[in-house]
Parts: C-alpha cells; structure tokens; sequence
C-alpha cells in the first residue's frame, strides 16, 4: 500500500499524499502522476503535490496525445 523506488541499488519508500496507490504514469523524467484510492498527485522530481479537482478512487493514469488523464469509480479527468 505505497510507493517504492530503486535507488543506487536499494528500494526506498517514497512518500506520497495517495492512499492506496493503483497506477503510475511518467510524464517525464521528472514528472511522474500517481493515482490512488483518495485521488492524484505528481511528483516534480523533488516533492509530491496534489492535483486539485480530482478525488477518488482512481485505477488509471495515461496520456492520448498532449492530454493526461485518470479515472476510477470517481469518474475521468483530463
């Protein structure tokens, strides 16, 4: 029920603002949007932010073009 990360050879815990994390997307090498059972949030390489508007539970995350989007039981959002 979190997140991890291998680093230098040795998984870490990441913290971040979602409960229950389902899906990843990286956008970017320094963009990545996790999508959990309470809503979104993007890492931006240094800290999480949550994505206002947006609440759970999502299960999705994914790009179509230029757009991002995430959906679960909550609905879809772009």
């Amino acid at each position: 029920a979190g997140l991890f990360r291998l680093k230098a050879g040795s998984w870490e815990a990441v913290a971040t603002p979602v409960s229950e994390p389902r899906a990843l997307f990286a956008r970017s090498e320094r963009s990545l949007l996790v999508v959990g059972k309470n809503g979104a949030a993007e890492f931006d390489g240094t800290r999480f932010r949550c994505v206002r508007g947006v609440s759970g539970p999502l299960q999705l995350a994914f790009a179509v073009g230029n757009e991002v989007w995430v959906a679960g039981e909550s609905g879809a959002y772009r």
